[in-house]
């Protein structure tokens, strides 16, 4: 007779798996993610029950068997359904059903998470390509009414006027520059194929030129248009010319604009020229408050050095040379690397190196190298052995990435104004932005300046 029972029982879930009488128990999953999820948790729940509670799965197991024992009905579940016994629930073959029941559930839950992963995508209604994904038919006409109005139109022309003009296109992401600066200093670090570096040294940051053509390199190498595989040519070419010294790039003529053909400088009003008569207007200053014997200038021109090494070993010289022949408190040096001005006041008396940088950055590693060793051999020369003191004080910050000139103009304007020669952290903690007032002020200083030079 209970043979019979568990016969029918098979028989009714393989018809009903089958979907003879028109259920199943996976049609859904699909369709109800709800479902899936509630399933799979189930399902989990059910595994560990039975490893970290086998005493309770077993009176549960024991429960489900006289429970079965007087019903004919079957379990809607077919995965929680006991597997067949004895009748005597006690019996090694009740033990054996916990592992039955757990591995029912892992079996479910493979089931179902297979379900989910072959399961076909969603469908635009009335569409027969599987591939597509389903959105609802009002929605869908919704949409092609927006993009039917002639705003939307006149926008979307707009934008591909707009492409059209960029005959450079880019392949950056979200990051930009700097995301791309950081992954090339990233394979310097890697590599350390710069010579100029020593092993406790970080690279070099990438120049103008090496940013530009990377930011329009594919991942097979090929660049976006042939418009910038020109360009790119070009600044190969007067790479190799910078090398062997036919031409200096500088200022607003660096080897991206030489090669571009065009100044892409439109917003930096300064370069090392301008700087170097700013210079001159401030030692000006220093003539008329008789603070001259303070402050000494060093040239910004002599002191770039683009990573070279025979240019690097000439501004170690041309430093040391000035510390040595100009027995001043102070010495200014308007030092630019890469595309970006910074102010390095030298103190010898004091032993400080004080850098004013309007971004809050740290000195270049190579650029410090040379200062510190300079310092250190002029320092040394006068009985100094111990090593310098680096300040950066909280000095005023840009909000943007062109006006960085004016700051170091206006820091050393500030410094021979007030005399400043110490407690430089405690004068210079002021991290605001420049003025419009401030920028015209600066500009008019050094027009002024120009002309007693230059005349008309």
């Amino acid at each position: 007779m209970l043979k019979t029972k568990f016969k029918k029982r098979e028989e009714n879930r393989e018809r009903r798996i089958k979907g003879n009488d028109g259920y199943s128990p996976y049609a859904d999953l699909t369709l109800s993610p709800q479902k899936l999820l509630s399933s799979v948790i189930y399902n989990s729940f059910c595994v560990a029950i039975s490893v970290c509670c086998p005493d309770t799965v077993l009176s549960i197991f024991k429960h489900q068997v006289l429970t079965h024992r007087q019903s004919t009905t079957p379990p809607t579940n077919p995965l929680r359904e006991p597997m067949p016994t004895t009748t005597h629930p006690n019996s090694t073959a009740a033990t054996a059903s916990i592992s039955g029941i757990a591995t029912a559930s892992v079996i479910g839950s493979i089931v179902i998470a297979i379900t989910v992963r072959v399961s076909p995508p969603l469908r635009y209604m009335g569409d027969s390509n599987p591939n597509k994904r389903r959105v609802r038919e009002d929605a869908w006409k919704e949409f092609l009414k927006i993009r039917d109005t002639p705003e939307f139109k006149e926008k979307s022309q707009k934008g591909k006027d707009n492409v059209a003009k960029n005959v450079y296109p880019h392949v950056l992401s979200r990051g930009g520059y700097r995301l791309l600066e950081e992954k090339i200093m990233k394979e310097k670090s890697s590599s350390r194929d710069n010579s100029t570096l020593d092993d406790n040294d970080s690279p070099s940051p990438p120049s103008r030129h090496e940013l530009w053509k990377r930011a329009r390199q594919k991942k097979g190498g090929e660049y976006t248009s042939k418009s910038t595989q020109e360009v790119a040519e070009k600044i190969d070419s007067l790479v190799k010319e910078a090398e062997k010294g036919a031409i200096v790039p500088d200022g607003r003529n660096d080897i991206l604009s030489l090669a571009i053909g065009t100044s892409e400088h439109g917003g930096h009003w300064l370069d090392v020229s301008i700087l170097q008569i700013w210079c001159t207007y401030i030692h000006r200053v220093c003539l008329e408050n008789s603070i001259s014997e303070l402050y000494g200038f060093m040239d910004p021109a002599r002191c770039i050095y683009n990573d070279n090494v025979a240019k690097s070993q000439d501004v170690k010289n041309y430093v040391l040379e000035k510390l040595r022949d100009e027995n001043r408190a102070c010495h200014l040096l308007p030092l630019i690397h890469g595309r970006h001005w910074q102010l390095i006041v030298m103190c010898p008396r004091d032993n400080l190196v004080v850098v004013f940088c309007s971004l809050h950055r740290e000195i270049d590693q190579n650029t410090k190298k040379i200062i510190t060793n300079s310092f250190g051999i002029h320092q040394m020369a006068n009985r100094n052995r111990k090593k310098a003191t680096w300040l950066h004080p909280n000095t005023r910050q840009q909000h943007n990435s062109n006006d960085c000139e004016y700051y170091v103009m206006k820091n050393m304007l500030d410094i021979v104004s007030a005399n400043i020669t110490e407690n430089w952290m405690q004068v210079f903690d002021d991290p605001t932005e420049l003025t419009p007032d401030d920028l015209y002020d600066l500009r008019l200083r050094w027009a002024k300046c120009f002309f007693d030079l230059h005349g008309t």
